[in-house]
């Protein structure tokens, strides 16, 4: 089984969090327009069991501070990407929505 992994900084210094879901299926083998609607529930769906087994694992493991982890990446998503060497997205993608969901599980 493939993991799905993404490297967050845990401020601003080089600290990082990876997160990784063992997954049928690696987003990174997917170009954003491959990446289906239908992808992305069943990636949610591992991602919830993942709450439920291992919740000690999610740094924001209840709705509230999970909540706000997902806002703040979002705001803050431009620096993630460009120390990647990535684009910054300008319209979300299925893919883009699973690695916010990622991001927010570890993010403080």
């Amino acid at each position: 089984m493939e993991a799905v992994c993404l490297t967050i900084p845990t401020d601003g210094s080089s600290n990082a969090d990876t997160v990784c879901l063992h997954l049928g299926m690696t987003f990174s083998a997917y170009p954003d327009p491959d990446l289906s609607r239908q992808d992305l529930a069943d990636f949610i769906d591992q991602f919830r069991d993942s709450l439920r087994q291992d919740p000690e694992s999610w740094e924001n493991n209840d709705l509230e501070s999970f909540l706000e982890a997902l806002s703040a990446w979002t705001r803050e998503m431009d620096g993630y990407f460009t120390n990647r060497g990535e684009p910054v997205p300008d319209v979300p993608s299925w893919r883009l929505i699973a690695q916010m969901l990622l991001a927010a599980r570890v993010y403080e």
